[in-house]
């Protein structure tokens, strides 16, 4: 009888820790999910680094730091949409361009995997303190601060980290 209590004792105990496990998983994955979220690229406007049906892993803006060159994804009050782009240009920073090339600070700027349009020309701006200026690397087809201006630094959502799939694709996704 001694036996029998013994061996109930250690199923609940194995139970039990079975299913600590399974909670400390699910809790462990809904807040890699909330602080890691994985989303589909959408549009041509990154065009060659991200193309349509991309997935990638981002994480929230409030715990990256941000510099010039990450791709994040921002969103304006006034859409509806969410928008993946590169930060061109950041607090103090100049941004012209000239004949489609981008210079920052006077300097060419590094291009990426850009598809420029030479006839692309933007008058020299100084971006406001806590604001950044960011632009797609399909220059010719991306809807970016060349019509909206710098946007303050609070529209960034997420920080684009890499390309998971398709896996052939896959990479780092890496700013200056």
């Amino acid at each position: 009888m001694k036996k029998f209590f013994q061996n109930n004792i250690d199923i609940d105990f194995k139970a039990k820790k079975t299913i600590a496990f399974i909670v400390i998983e699910i809790i462990t994955l809904l807040l890699f999910v909330k602080l890691v979220p994985i989303c589909k690229v959408q549009g041509y406007s990154m065009y060659p680094t991200l193309k349509p049906n991309d997935t990638i892993v981002t994480i929230k803006a409030q715990l990256a730091h941000i510099h010039r060159g990450d791709i994040v994804i921002i969103k304006l009050p006034s859409a509806k949409v969410y928008y993946v782009k590169r930060i061109i240009a950041t607090s103090g920073d100049t941004v012209e361009i000239k004949n489609g090339i981008t210079y920052i600070n006077g300097k060419k700027m590094k291009q990426y995997e850009t598809i420029i349009d030479r006839t692309i020309n933007f008058p020299k701006v100084i971006i406001p303190d806590n604001y950044i200026f960011v632009m797609g690397d399909n220059r010719p087809v991306s809807y970016d601060s060349r019509y909206f201006g710098p946007i303050p630094q609070k529209y960034i959502v997420l920080k684009a980290l890499y390309i998971i799939y398709p896996f052939k694709d896959k990479k780092i996704l890496r700013g200056d």
